[in-house]
């Protein structure tokens, strides 16, 4: 990614061209991780962003909680997200520690991520079985990797004591598309989801078994005009 930046500033700088069609707001809420926040509290920001329809761009998915003016999960909260989503990678790793109830309930647990958005048609008894075998449709490799991002960056130890309070920063995924509407359109949560990135999928279905209802927003950042200019615009905003 930093070589690709690296080669475009000292060639044809296509991202600087991209840069200057993004509102400054827009940018100052990319960096700050407020999307969501900004989306839900400035009635102008929506206005700063491009609409929706079939050309192509780039996209950012984040989420807020529900009827919470913008904010995202409080730190108690994000506890709860990052010990579900580590359950869920590491579950097929036994241990004497741990008794067969447990690895039963974990199995259980699995079954039930998996049902809220991408096997809503599957059996539960189907669904055991594949975690039991250790097949989960939505893991990936650096998954504890994110774990543990999330525990640095959501979970700060000298902040928030009693993890009450409502952070304005929340989880963005940057995507890039052909046809803005059609993929968008992919992340209704009625649909099952199967076309998005598992860790997206991942973390919506654990906050959903766990009772947290968010509101996914989407935030149209950027359009292109070339060709070229799709995965340079898409490292732009990542």
């Amino acid at each position: 990614m930093a070589e690709a930046i690296i080669l475009d500033c000292n060639g044809p700088r296509e991202m600087t061209q991209l840069l200057h069609t993004i509102h400054p707001d827009v940018i100052e809420a990319a960096i700050c991780n407020t999307l969501a926040y900004r989306f839900i509290n400035d009635p102008e920001f929506e206005k700063k962003t491009y609409p929706l329809d079939g050309l192509a761009g780039v996209y950012a998915v984040t989420f807020a909680v529900r009827n919470q003016g913008g904010r995202s999960l409080n730190k108690n909260e994000w506890k709860r997200l990052e010990g579900t989503i580590r359950k869920y990678i590491r579950c097929d790793e036994r241990s004497e520690n741990y008794s067969e109830d447990f690895h039963k309930a974990n199995i259980e647990m699995i079954a039930n991520i998996e049902r809220m958005h991408v096997s809503k048609d599957a059996t539960h008894a189907q669904l055991r079985e594949d975690a039991r075998a250790g097949r989960r449709q939505l893991w990936w490799e650096t998954g504890s990797m994110f774990c543990r991002g999330v525990q640095a960056l959501r979970i700060p130890q000298a902040l928030d004591p009693d993890g009450s309070t409502r952070q304005i920063q929340s989880l963005t995924q940057v995507g890039c598309a052909i046809a803005l509407m059609t993929r968008v359109s992919a992340h209704d949560q009625f649909s099952n989801m199967r076309s998005l990135a598992k860790p997206l999928i991942l973390v919506l279905s654990c906050l959903k078994f766990l009772g947290l209802d968010v509101e996914v927003i989407h935030v149209l950042i950027l359009k292109i005009w070339t060709n070229t200019q799709l995965k340079k615009a898409e490292i732009l905003i990542t």
